[in-house]
């Protein structure tokens, strides 16, 4: 499940300026600046206030009525203001704020337009197309200590230097409210003037989309220029409230575009904002977000050229995580099992762990399909990991295992994610192959012996229980992006919790270990038979290794699973 949102912040913030937005009315509506059909519609209404007659409740329809003819912009304007000065102080009222209204934040730049000041001094935009006639977004660039060239007539886009070669632009495709030439009505908004059409072309055929606050419905010319453009060298993001109409359907589509979801532009712009800089400052030892770690887990996956990448940032965020872990202050490990609660401990392991869940469970559900396979950088984590030390020890013998708990979480993420993918080659090398020493046992097992909840939770009370409740409940969100549905999930997390059993039980038996209490069926969420099939030896997890490759094997610890 692809996350529209986070894929475009890694676009903006690994391809600086590559970018254009594409912004309408909705972006200045926090700072209640009016659209261009209220401000047609409150022009009409001052014309039959002129001539003492009621235009409403349809404006429009009494114009064409009264005059014969549609509302034009220009028309409206000349009858109301015959002089350039007349015309510019008429509209001044609609788009520039009183003293009373700028202490209230009214017509003032919003939120969204000082996020976009902010990705533009930072490099990470440097166009903006946009059909709204304010200054708004002048206003806020000029606060942010940026003087863009702005294009809102054909003599600004005449000999205009290469739109690469500017530190901003911002291309007025309907004007500016003090100009002359405003686009308004369905028939100005039909074409362009050549020097603004082959500015308008240079943007689609040069830049990717990021399109907010426009429908796409009445700018037809527009509309048909995106329509035409062959080019699709970057990807199209489209905003909206909730679902695309067809003609923002239409165009996305076109474009090969992608849709999000937003509350609105403030917001957007703000989290965009946001997530941009989390990466920017994200260098070395810096901590990640769960979000901005599992998409670099992603790109360093499918890219050769990533491969030290992906190694660094499992390493560091597997040393980060030891580093917290072997605080034993920070978990209550010395408190007595009278005083304790046990779910605040989980709680506290599970939060520290959130983000290598996040690089671990992207690692294993994509596992051996990417350039980069992360088997081995992933098993390395997991032994370093189970290895750490809490400094001072677990006073209690109840909490002698539980530092092993962040092991676990991590085995049954990566194990979850890889059922659901069928990727049991994973599963396998991580549970039976991979092998370590915790720092309270004086012999190396395998991880699915020593990261099995039974063994982690062996000193608690009723600790295989508690432990596998709160890591079905731990996982649900991590694991959401690839199984967004709950039946899914519950289906999945049973599998492997089945498999992980069958497997404690087989190492047990073949290391002839009978110290380890093994698990029965009734920890389960659904029979045996609903998730596992040994029938023959198509089964893919003995395909893969498990049980050495024996249908009878399976059967056998089946059978003994069920008692």
């Amino acid at each position: 499940m692809v996350d529209n949102e986070m894929a475009l912040t890694f676009s903006v913030r690994n391809n600086p300026g590559v970018y254009a937005l594409l912004v309408g009315s909705g972006i200045s509506r926090g700072a209640e600046i009016p659209t261009g059909w209220d401000v047609i519609e409150d022009l009409i209404r001052k014309v039959a206030e002129a001539e003492g007659e009621d235009p409403e409740p349809e404006p429009t329809e009494w114009y064409r009525e009264e005059y014969g003819e549609k509302p034009q912009y220009d028309a409206l304007l000349e009858q109301l203001a015959p002089s350039k000065e007349d015309r510019q102080a008429l509209l001044k009222s609609y788009f520039e704020p009183t003293d009373e209204e700028r202490q209230k934040g009214i017509k003032t730049p919003s939120q969204a337009h000082k996020n976009i000041a902010w990705l533009v001094k930072h490099g990470y935009i440097k166009v903006i197309v946009t059909t709204n006639f304010d200054r708004l977004l002048e206003q806020a660039l000029k606060e942010r200590g940026v003087t863009p060239t702005v294009i809102a007539k054909p003599s600004d886009a005449e000999g205009v230097a290469p739109l690469a070669h500017e530190e901003a632009v911002i291309l007025k495709v309907n004007g500016d409210y003090k100009a002359s030439t405003l686009k308004n009505t369905a028939d100005e908004l039909e074409n362009y003037d050549p020097e603004i059409e082959r500015l308008i072309e240079q943007v689609l055929d040069e830049y990717g989309l990021i399109v907010c606050g426009w429908s796409g419905t009445n700018d037809s010319a527009l509309r048909d220029l995106i329509l035409s453009a062959k080019n699709r060298r970057y990807s199209m993001y489209w905003t909206a409230h909730s679902s695309l109409d067809e003609t923002a359907e239409k165009l996305v589509e076109h474009r090969d575009g992608n849709a999000i979801s937003i509350d609105g532009a403030d917001s957007f712009f703000y989290t965009l904002k946001e997530k941009v800089q989390a990466l920017e400052d994200a260098g070395p030892g810096a901590p990640l977000s769960k979000e901005v770690a599992r998409e670099r887990t992603k790109r360093y996956l499918t890219r050769e050229a990533h491969v030290i990448d992906l190694e660094e940032l499992i390493h560091e965020e597997t040393e980060s995580l030891r580093e917290r872990l072997a605080d034993g202050e920070r978990f209550g490990l010395s408190v007595d099992r009278e005083d304790a609660d046990t779910s605040e401990v989980l709680n506290k392991y599970k939060k520290e762990t959130e983000t290598l869940i996040s690089v671990s469970s992207s690692c294993a559900y994509w596992g051996p399909e990417v350039p980069n396979s992360p088997r081995d950088r992933i098993c390395k984590s997991l032994t370093r990991l189970a290895k750490t030390e809490p400094d001072p020890r677990p006073k209690y013998s109840q909490w002698r295992d539980l530092p092993m708990y962040p092991t676990t979480l991590l085995i049954y993420s990566m194990g979850v994610a890889a059922v659901d993918s069928e990727n049991w080659g994973t599963i396998y090398d991580i549970l039976t192959e991979t092998e370590t020493r915790p720092y309270s046992s004086y012999t190396s097992e395998p991880l699915g012996i020593v990261g099995h909840p039974y063994e982690v939770g062996e000193g608690m009370r009723d600790g295989t229980e508690v432990l596998k409740d709160h890591l079905k409940d731990s996982l649900r969100d991590p694991l959401r992006i690839f199984l967004p549905e709950q039946e899914d999930y519950d289906r999945a997390f049973d599998k492997f919790n089945v498999l992980a059993d069958l497997t404690l039980m087989d190492l047990a038996d073949r290391l002839n270990n009978d110290r380890i209490r093994l698990p029965r069926q009734r920890y389960y969420t659904l029979d045996i038979e609903e998730t596992v099939n040994p029938e023959s030896g198509e089964w893919a997890p003995i395909q893969a290794g498990f049980f050495e490759g024996s249908v009878d094997r399976a059967n056998e610890l089946i059978d003994q699973l069920r008692y």
